[in-house]
């Protein structure tokens, strides 16, 4: 997951919403809007370029460094392949 996305203006409409399939379908409508909005290429994945824009967008009043872009990125990259394991092990069982 993103750290911060969950206290961005993005996010704060859902956070007192309770957790339904509704709800779910809802947010997984909504990052996806969001996905296609950053995915300026249109080829289905986000840059480093297209990840930092949002980064950026997420975190309006912030300044971030090249430095501290790279990290958030790093992060997410790291969080991704953990999930994508852990499809990997559902997948195989």
């Amino acid at each position: 997951m993103l750290r911060g996305v969950e206290n961005s203006p993005m996010a704060e409409s859902e956070s007192s919403t309770p957790k339904t399939p509704a709800s779910g379908t809802r947010r997984a409508q909504k990052v996806a809007q969001i996905f296609q909005v950053f995915d300026k290429n249109k080829d289905g994945a986000l840059s480093k370029e297209e990840m930092a824009n949002l980064v950026i967008a997420v975190n309006p009043r912030v300044r971030f460094s090249e430095d501290q872009i790279q990290a958030i990125l790093d992060e997410v990259r790291a969080e991704a392949n953990i999930l994508v394991m852990r499809d990997m092990q559902l997948i195989m069982v």
